[in-house]
């Protein structure tokens, strides 16, 4: 008796499983669902940009038309390899719309490469072989190192170049 329980257990699991027939897509209901749910990602978009939450959005409200307009597009693979199609045209559309509201802005070219060609003054002697001295650029201090060997504090100096944390300075003619 035991060992035929276990068999049709194992059939039942193993063979086919009984659920796998029973469940049906309401393609409808589904629809209404992702199109409810991507008009509230825009509201959420709306009322607190900067998350890019518009771009599923989108795709969730394209998705929804679809499957409220075709009932039966689930049905086979072809239905899924479709909307994977659509969701991504859709995505990259989205996408491509979003950047042409807002283009990307070129980062502005501030920090150490701002100050090459400006002048500054010498506060912790700099020499051509290492990083320790300073130089005062407006109110800022930044690492430098001397292009012609050791200058003195108190020289007013010239940017040349600007690497990393650091600057290259020369003396100003006239100044040394």
């Amino acid at each position: 008796m035991i060992r035929k329980d276990k068999d049709i257990i194992k059939r039942q699991v193993l063979i086919k499983p009984r659920f796998s027939q029973d469940v049906e897509l309401n393609t409808v209901a589904t629809g209404i669902a992702l199109i409810v749910l991507g008009f509230f990602l825009l509201f959420v978009e709306a009322t607190m940009p900067g998350f890019l939450i518009a771009v599923p959005a989108t795709v969730l409200l394209v998705f929804g038309l679809i499957l409220m307009v075709d009932e039966t597009i689930m049905e086979g693979p072809g239905g899924v390899v479709l909307l994977l199609v659509v969701g991504i045209a859709t995505l990259v559309g989205t996408l491509k719309f979003y950047q042409s509201l807002a283009p990307p802005v070129d980062p502005a070219t501030g920090g150490i490469i701002s100050h090459i060609g400006k002048t500054g003054k010498i506060v912790k002697a700099v020499n051509s072989d290492d990083f320790s001295g300073k130089v005062k650029i407006g109110v800022e201090k930044v690492r430098a190192i001397s292009k012609e060997g050791k200058i003195k504090v108190g020289t007013e100096v010239e940017i040349i170049d600007a690497e990393g944390i650091h600057v290259t300075v020369v003396p100003i003619k006239g100044n040394e």
